[in-house]
């Protein structure tokens, strides 16, 4: 969608293919022996805390015992756009719309 609608792309929709750029940022100068490992904890652990204060602030008291699944769900969802996202800038559409994996 955005190489066919550069406009409509807001900052909040680059929030998580930036996620996602950073865990593989961290992970190659990781296995490159640049950074310590304690990188992507500390960035993994300040995004979990923020995750789930979010969510229980958003959480009524009877609904709270789904806290920590819609906390992973969440991580997932921001995982998935980002990674969609990215994958739909770097592969090639083919004329039906679809992305070629070939």
């Amino acid at each position: 969608m955005f190489k066919k609608h550069k406009t409509a792309i807001k900052i909040t929709h680059m929030i998580p293919p930036a996620f996602v750029v950073t865990l593989l940022s961290l992970l190659i100068l990781i296995a490159s022996s640049i950074i310590s490992p304690v990188f992507i904890f500390a960035v993994l652990g300040l995004y979990f805390i923020l995750n789930l204060l979010t969510v229980i602030s958003k959480t009524s008291k009877s609904n709270f015992k789904f806290v920590p699944m819609v906390s992973f769900l969440i991580f997932v969802l921001h995982l998935s756009w980002g990674l969609g996202f990215l994958v739909g800038l770097i592969l090639p559409k083919s004329k039906n719309g679809k992305h070629r994996l070939n």
